[in-house]
């Protein structure tokens, strides 16, 4: 009894406390990013994303995407939502899929924004859907044969190295 005492003490508990404050400090960024103070909420968002939480890498994928608190910077987008489509992120996704459509901040590539749209509609994203619908109206049989396998090789890698 002592030892799982133990274990949720220094394991457990300490985890519970560090996910409620990831929690606030991602509300106290959406608080800022709402008043306007685009630059705080950035403060706040870079830190969690560079750890690892999926809604802040959005978050500060879209800031860059739109230039909200820093320069417009395609690039920085395209990075911040990799990371975070990685992770299952279907906003992520699907703005991923339209930067691959555009070649905006990484070069055109229709084949993978046909995969990242192709995994957002098989996850019900209605946007991804209408995306993929376009993409199928461009695309000749054989890129979207290619393309398929793409999609089949992200979903067993589980989106990690797409």
């Amino acid at each position: 009894m002592h030892v799982k005492k133990t274990v949720f003490t220094l394991i457990i508990l300490p985890v519970f406390f560090l996910s409620k404050l990831t929690f606030a400090d991602f509300e106290s960024g959406l608080k800022s990013y709402n008043s306007g103070d685009f630059k705080e909420a950035l403060k706040i968002w870079t830190p969690l994303a560079e750890g690892g939480l999926s809604n802040a890498q959005y978050n500060v994928g879209l800031m860059h995407h739109n230039g909200q608190g820093t320069s417009q910077n395609f690039s920085k987008a395209f990075k911040w939502f990799l990371m975070s489509s990685e992770q299952g992120n279907l906003n992520s996704i699907r703005l991923l899929s339209t930067m691959y459509a555009l070649g905006k901040g990484v070069e055109k590539d229709f084949l993978k924004s046909y995969m990242w749209a192709k995994i957002g509609s098989n996850n019900n994203d209605q946007n991804s859907k209408l995306l993929l619908d376009s993409l199928i109206k461009e695309m000749k049989d054989s890129e979207i044969n290619q393309a398929e396998i793409l999609v089949t090789e992200c979903n067993k890698k589980n989106f990690i190295g797409c």
